[in-house]
């Protein structure tokens, strides 16, 4: 499978794990069916909850940098760098929710579903706590 194709798969599991994390926790999410999680808090949540997905499978730094070439490639595409910056901030919280996952968890016999539903909820805490940027306009 290519590149290309991984990512599409990817990026596929994290719009569905947002939505399915959404019903559960009622975060924002747009009745726009092109962009329901753009600019948001399901915006903000599926950012922190890929970046902690990618680093409990492939490591802080390769999540980063992973992150940070999709963010440079949107500024190379002319996107708003508030959008950019709102999606920097989201990705560094959940590499340290994953980290902070890793050393509560590390040593017992869990699942990654129960890892994804402890990403999620800490996700969810630190949103409601204004920890993420939830819209372009904060310039955190």
């Amino acid at each position: 499978m290519s590149n290309k194709n991984l990512n599409k798969k990817f990026n596929a599991e994290i719009d569905a794990k947002t939505k399915q994390y959404q019903k559960i926790y009622g975060f924002e999410i747009s009745s726009d069916p092109k962009h329901p999680t753009w600019n948001n808090e399901a915006d903000a949540f599926k950012h922190a909850f890929m970046q902690a997905i990618l680093t409990n499978r492939y490591y802080d730094w390769a999540s980063k940098i992973g992150g940070d070439i999709h963010e440079i490639d949107n500024l190379l595409k002319n996107a708003p760098k508030s959008e950019s910056n709102m999606d920097w901030w989201n990705n560094k919280i959940g590499r340290e929710i994953a980290k902070e996952v890793y050393k509560q968890t590390k040593g017992l016999n869990v699942t990654d579903k129960q890892i994804e539903d402890i990403y999620a909820q800490k996700i969810v805490e630190r949103m409601r706590n204004g920890d993420l940027i939830t819209s372009p306009k904060d310039q955190r």
